[in-house]
């Protein structure tokens, strides 16, 4: 038995059909068959049934942790060995939100290339389900999430803690609210009561978007059901549209580079109110998460570092 018959027993098992595995293998059924059989008869034991779909059985289930650890061994071995010989390509993959991956990149990549000038990152975006997800199938190394501290199968390093923002328009407000727009702004600023907005147009993402469940939170505390304009599952949309003065909306902190001072100033030369939501159930914290136990090359552990260095920096 070798790491390759480890290799084909994982892919056939992950996709229960001898035809799909071996087209994903870029190998004949016949030598995918021949693997798996020579693995049974070395354990004594068949692994598959031989039904349709294939399943495994109770030997193949038992196979599977050892095959996965083998696997994982294989892996660490060969990327601890690269870092050694530092010769070959480094490839780094790296997950992320799309709205975060813009912020987050720009400033950590820079120093990366001079660490590592044979560096070749590959990006993914997508929630955190979805990015978790890809880390467990190792079909990533590093995760960018909200609080997946505590979670036994990852080791975790909080980069910074998240805080909304509300965006308002002053030309919503004056339109709306004429002279009284600075006591109607001031008295919400204190109170958060969305209900002096109820006739304003508010543009928000779709549900499901964590930042949709946080305006949500916020909305139900007050009894508040906005008048939604526009809907978009992309916040950078709905950011530029408030710049507009088409709407109320909801944004991130960490998207902006700039100090308090310097972001506050660009808010106030485009008209726009920037009101921190500081109630702290509504205040996370970002991480950037890694397979437990899991061999860490260079490039990962300067990617963590620069990153931590980065919002270190950038909070202080």
């Amino acid at each position: 038995m070798n790491f390759l018959n480890i290799k084909y027993f994982l892919e056939l098992e992950k996709t229960r059909n001898f035809t799909q595995a071996a087209r994903n293998l870029y190998i004949t059924q016949q030598t995918l068959s021949a693997n798996i059989a020579s693995i049974e008869e070395e354990l004594g034991n068949n692994l598959f049934t031989r039904t349709r779909p294939i399943e495994l059985t109770y030997a193949g289930k038992e196979f599977l942790a050892y095959a996965k650890r083998f696997d994982r061994l294989n892996t660490m071995m060969k990327e601890e060995f690269a870092d050694l010989s530092n010769e070959s390509k480094e490839v780094l993959r790296v997950g992320v939100g799309y709205s975060r991956a813009q912020n987050i990149i720009p400033m950590v990549l820079k120093e990366m290339k001079e660490l590592h000038p044979k560096l070749e990152l590959r990006i993914n975006d997508g929630n955190n389900k979805v990015l978790t997800n890809l880390l467990e199938e190792k079909e990533i190394d590093l995760a960018i999430t909200r609080e997946n501290g505590d979670d036994p199968a990852f080791d975790s390093e909080t980069l910074y803690k998240e805080q909304f923002l509300i965006l308002i328009p002053d030309v919503l407000l004056e339109n709306y609210f004429g002279s009284q727009k600075d006591d109607i702004l001031a008295n919400f600023t204190e109170t958060m009561d969305f209900s002096v907005f109820d006739n304003c147009p508010f543009l928000m993402l779709f549900e499901g978007h964590h930042i949709r469940n946080v305006a949500d939170g916020l909305f139900l505390g007050c009894n508040f059901k906005p008048n939604i304009f526009v809907y978009s599952d992309k916040i950078d949309i709905l950011y530029h549209l408030c710049l507009s003065n088409f709407g109320i909306t909801f944004y991130i902190r960490s998207f902006f580079h700039e100090s308090e001072e310097k972001m506050e100033e660009f808010f106030r030369k485009k008209g726009i109110h920037c009101i921190p939501v500081n109630t702290q159930k509504y205040v996370y914290e970002v991480s950037i998460i890694s397979l437990k136990n899991a061999y860490k090359t260079a490039a990962m552990r300067d990617f963590i570092q620069i990153s931590k260095k980065v919002f270190q920096t950038k909070s202080s």
